[in-house]
Formats: C-alpha cells, sequence, structure tokens
C-alpha cells in the first residue's frame, strides 16, 4: 500500500493551525455550563445549516479546565446515515491545543437523534481513551431536528 506522504502533512499542519488558533485568540471565547448551552453553541456557530439536514458531520470541541472553548475541529463528513471519527485525529487536536476536556457532537439528519449501538460503543471507546491520556470526555451531544441527545444527561457518561 503506498501512503501519500503530502496529505499527511498537510492533515498534521490542519491540526497545528487548530490548536495554534485557540492558544493564540485574544477575543472571548464562549463557556459551557450544561447540554443546552453545548446545542446551542453547536447549532448557532459550528454546524452548517445548508448540511445538517443532509449529511452527517462529525465535530469535537475542546475546553480548557473552566470549560471554556479553546477551539473546535470538524473531524469528518459522512454520507446520509453514517460518519467515521478516528478517535486518533480528535487526541491529536486536543493535545496540541492543551485542552483538558473534550465535547464531540454529531448529527443525524433523520432528525432523530437517539444514539445508534455504534454511537454508543464510539462514545465509550472515546471516554477509555481521554482517560488515557489525561482528558475528559464531558458529552456526546447528537443534533437531531430541533433536539438534542446528550450522553452526560442520560447518565450514559460519568467523570
Amino acid at each position: 500500500m503506498k501512503i501519500n506522504v503530502n496529505v499527511k502533512v498537510k492533515t498534521l499542519r490542519a491540526y497545528k493551525l487548530v490548536a495554534d488558533r485557540a492558544r493564540s485568540s485574544k477575543k472571548e471565547l464562549p463557556h459551557v455550563k450544561d447540554s443546552k448551552d453545548i446545542y446551542e453553541l453547536l447549532t448557532s456557530s459550528i454546524y452548517d445549516p445548508n448540511e445538517v439536514d443532509v449529511t452527517e458531520s462529525f465535530y469535537a470541541i475542546f475546553l480548557d479546565s473552566s470549560n471554556g472553548v479553546k477551539g473546535y475541529i470538524k473531524v469528518s463528513s459522512g454520507g446520509l446515515t453514517n460518519v467515521i471519527a478516528d478517535p486518533r485525529i480528535i487526541f491529536c487536536s486536543a493535545l496540541k491545543c492543551l485542552a483538558s476536556g473534550i465535547i464531540v457532537s454529531h448529527n443525524h439528519p433523520s432528525g432523530a437523534p437517539k444514539p445508534s449501538k455504534d454511537d454508543m460503543v464510539l462514545t465509550q471507546k472515546l471516554s477509555a481513551g481521554a482517560k488515557l491520556l489525561d482528558l475528559c470526555l464531558l458529552d456526546h451531544i447528537i443534533v437531531g431536528s430541533n433536539r438534542y441527545y446528550s450522553f452526560r444527561d442520560h447518565g450514559e457518561l460519568t467523570y
């Protein structure tokens, strides 16, 4: 298998750029208290309203120790019914921007934010990986039509 080195270098530069922006930003970044704050941030500033009802997207939001947003990345774009999220991309970006906490989110174009088995497995995998790196997966929010599902609110994620 031949690996395109240029793609890898560009990808790493993109993560570094996100981290640099997060570290050097002088403007006041929002703080989040609960899943409602996260949902409002996602729908007002992060998700593209032209895509949210069409294809799945996966985002990671990085927080400091007082739950201030340091930055976010679009981890991947998917199809109508699924999206792939590579934990290595999420953790690489979190470490580069010196995050303490991570919130992940993806949307369900169907409008129903109920998590699938795959969503649950990924959430547990991300939570375990975060703990190994002394990070905290604070929540996984699934965005549907004017509603959301919070793994934290439903007791499926604990600190």
